[in-house]
């Protein structure tokens, strides 16, 4: 097991772990692109506390990654309190966890960006150990980093023993380190620094800050992350583990498209399949599960829609300047086919921006084209983009054809190159303090001021207003205090304007639509379902239905795709 290639340990910043544990403030500390605190941040039972805080408004402190278990005979995995101290870099509280005779851990089930095979990271957890029942030679894993699919990783952090009734720690990867002994019923902080394929020596792990033991990790990519007896033997070992900090220069959320697709894979002409798919894209966190297309969807060179600028994804900028392809799609060939993308999320949130051209005229004022839609995982809601009559706008599951909440159809042009910047949330109805919605319903009198403070009667909820309730079918705010409901009006304090609702504030989907040179042609927002609200997951190429004009002959075509599963923010024009 010291040997394999499947796993990796916790510790911290990659120039300088010892130093910045030095340097950080009291208080939980937070890592570059994962923070863990067992539930010294957020409220119990949000699943195992608040793994990485998305910073999602209602979803915050409640979004569940820890979701997978696995537990031996005898083995147990729980939340309990911190055995030692709970001072700085501890919390109060620790996962504990008993490994049984059999694998016991807790993996990662839901979304975090993969960190690339030639990415250095660090990690920094916490540890106290309260007994060992380890055999003699023995060896099982303590923290692991595991790649996508199982089948490898490029470091992990393990114990072992030379006898019985000791332990030691150790970090492996394509070789292993020497052993550190540990003090039982003892507080300690383990560090690792993890570069894959660096050679031997580069990669180190050490415990309280004290000497840095080498070995050399796998030139592998990670995505989940694994805490117990993932693998090597499996003797009974009772620990704590707390506080756990990866540092990478990598995306975090926040940082940028997680997914990058530039259509550069397949020659001109060749059906589009989940192998080409796949062969050009760049990071993501899922698989593109099957084409249910024709030859009427291919690659094509009429379909090259360049970048505007340059991006950044997973550490290695695209310019776009010698790129000769994209996907087409002729409308003739179906009303409803697509390839579709489906990721590994636990956001409640799916951002997507891609560069599109529509051939379909003006004039045609019977078919509806839906194109590149976005789905939920319970299939019960989703957004697209809809052309009919000469408009350009959002279609949903609630509204599919109507005028959008917020905004207004656009008029578009023919054979002119559009960004398309679409955001679906989940549905959800509340008041949390900070959180923004959209509140269906009309003006009843005056006119609203932007950014002025709206407060309901009866309720007494007050909010802050985003976009004018005026010439529009809903109002966006950002809840300030208090619970709204769906009836009582909304009166601005500054203006003295009135807003009649008809719902309560709800989540929303959205689409932006830019000129080639990313200026901002039209906003839309549309209520999200409601009916079995669930995360969104899946990102469709292709169209995803309705109908046709007699003798059809026109094309839809799209270049460079950017998927953000993570972020929970629109992606920006590229």
């Amino acid at each position: 097991m010291r040997s394999a290639a499947v796993f990796l340990l916790a510790l911290l910043c990659s120039l300088c772990a010892d130093a910045q544990m030095a340097a950080q403030q009291p208080g939980t500390p937070e890592g570059t692109f994962f923070t863990e605190s067992f539930g010294d941040t957020g409220t119990q039972p949000c699943g195992y506390g608040a793994p990485w805080d998305l910073g999602l408004y209602q979803y915050k402190g409640c979004n569940v990654i820890w979701g997978s278990t696995t537990i031996g005979a005898g083995g147990s995995i729980s939340i309990a309190n911190s055995p030692g101290a709970t001072s700085y870099p501890r919390g109060p509280h620790s996962l504990k966890i008993v490994t049984g005779t059999g694998s016991t851990y807790l993996q990662t089930a839901g979304f975090t960006p993969p960190i690339s095979a030639s990415t250095p990271f660090d990690t920094q957890l916490t540890l106290y150990v309260a007994s060992t029942a380890l055999a003699a030679y023995d060896d099982e894993s303590l923290y692991s980093f595991v790649a996508a699919d199982g089948s490898g990783a490029p470091c992990y952090a393990g114990f072992s023993t030379s006898k019985a009734g000791s332990i030691s720690l150790y970090g492996g990867g394509s070789t292993s380190s020497a052993a550190i002994p540990l003090s039982l019923s003892a507080d300690h902080t383990v560090f690792m620094h993890c570069v894959p394929g660096g050679g031997s020596g580069t990669s180190w792990i050490s415990l309280d800050g004290g000497t840095h033991e080498t070995f050399e990790a796998n030139a592998k990519q990670w995505t989940y992350q694994a805490v117990g007896n993932y693998s090597g033997d499996t003797d009974n070992v009772t620990y704590y583990i707390g506080n756990v900090m990866v540092n990478a220069a990598m995306q975090g959320p926040g940082s940028g498209p997680i997914m990058y697709n530039n259509f550069e894979s397949g020659t001109n002409g060749a059906q589009l399949t989940t192998a080409i798919l796949a062969a050009a894209t760049i990071g993501g966190n899922g698989t593109y599960v099957q084409c249910s297309n024709g030859p009427y969807q291919t690659i094509s060179t009429a379909a090259q829609l360049s970048l505007h600028q340059p991006v950044t994804v997973l550490g290695t900028q695209y310019t776009d300047s010698s790129a000769t392809r994209g996907v087409a799609f002729a409308y003739a060939g179906s009303e409803g086919a697509t390839c579709y993308y489906r990721g590994y999320s636990f956001s409640p949130v799916l951002s997507t921006f891609e560069w599109v051209e529509t051939t379909l005229p003006t004039t045609d004022t019977t078919s509806f084209v839906s194109m590149d839609p976005l789905g939920n995982n319970a299939g019960s809601d989703f957004v697209s983009h809809m052309q009919h009559s000469g408009d350009l706008y959002i279609e949903t599951e609630a509204n599919p054809n109507g005028n959008p909440d917020i905004g207004a159809f656009f008029p578009y042009t023919p054979g002119v190159k559009y960004g398309l910047a679409t955001q679906m949330q989940e549905y959800s109805a509340g008041s949390g303090a900070g959180g923004v919605y959209l509140v269906q319903g009309k003006v009843t009198s005056g006119t609203f001021d932007v950014g002025e403070t709206l407060t309901q009667a009866t309720s007494g909820a007050t909010a802050q207003l985003l976009i004018s309730p005026n010439g529009n079918n809903a109002v966006q705010i950002s809840m300030v205090s208090g619970t709204a409901t769906a009836t009582n009006l909304w009166t601005g304090q500054t203006s003295g304007a009135i807003f009649m609702p008809t719902s309560l504030p709800t989540t929303f989907h959205t689409m932006k639509i830019y000129d080639q040179n990313c200026n901002l042609l039209s906003t839309q927002m549309k209520a999200a379902e409601s009916n079995t609200p669930s995360i969104p997951d899946d990102v469709e190429i292709g169209r995803g239905g309705d109908s046709n004009k007699s003798g059809i002959n026109s094309y839809w075509y799209e270049d460079n795709l950017f998927v953000d599963f993570a972020s929970g923010n629109m992606i920006s024009c590229h």
